[in-house]
């Protein structure tokens, strides 16, 4: 198995990174395990974005043997998810380079926010199927949003408190 350059390395955060920087493609995290999802983000530093190519470099030594093993198997099948959605949605692109394809990540969440917005407005008009069913999807981040767990916790808070003056 070849060894992953230091260039391909960059070049497979900086993919990573502009999944996130969108909400369509952030969704694609999702569809891997929450440990396949910590796998990438903590062999790539997803969320360091002040991180230098050196610095990020300098990080991924500190990684260990079995990290990079783990996050090599994440990505690739996170590229697979990512290629068959956009072959899905018609984006015209090289899907066997990971730079033509980085760099077409706008266009991509654009086409599946409309794709998503037709699939959508079709299953409206085709009520009662399994569909129409809310599905949930783990989404894990590198750090904690404080400020979202502080609304969840609110939220919660409110949900009790609602219960218990109903009873």
């Amino acid at each position: 198995m070849a060894r992953l350059t230091n260039k391909e390395y960059l070049l497979r955060r900086k993919f990573l990174q502009r999944l996130w920087d969108f909400n369509e493609t952030q969704k694609f995290y999702s569809l891997l395990t929450p440990n396949k999802q910590q796998s990438l983000h903590l062999y790539y530093a997803t969320s360091n974005y002040d991180l230098s190519d050196k610095a990020a470099i300098d990080y991924r030594t500190r990684r260990t043997k079995s990290d990079a093993f783990s996050s090599g198997k994440a990505f690739n099948e996170l590229y697979r998810i990512v290629v068959g959605a956009s072959m899905q949605v018609g984006l015209d692109c090289d899907y066997s380079d990971l730079r033509t394809i980085t760099k077409k990540i706008p266009q991509l969440n654009k086409k599946l926010r409309d794709y998503y917005k037709k699939k959508a407005l079709e299953q409206s008009k085709k009520k009662g199927t399994y569909k129409d069913r809310p599905r949930v999807l783990p989404l894990v981040r590198q750090e904690i949003d404080v400020e979202k767990l502080a609304q969840a916790l609110i939220m919660i808070a409110k949900d009790m408190a609602k219960k218990n003056k109903a009873s």
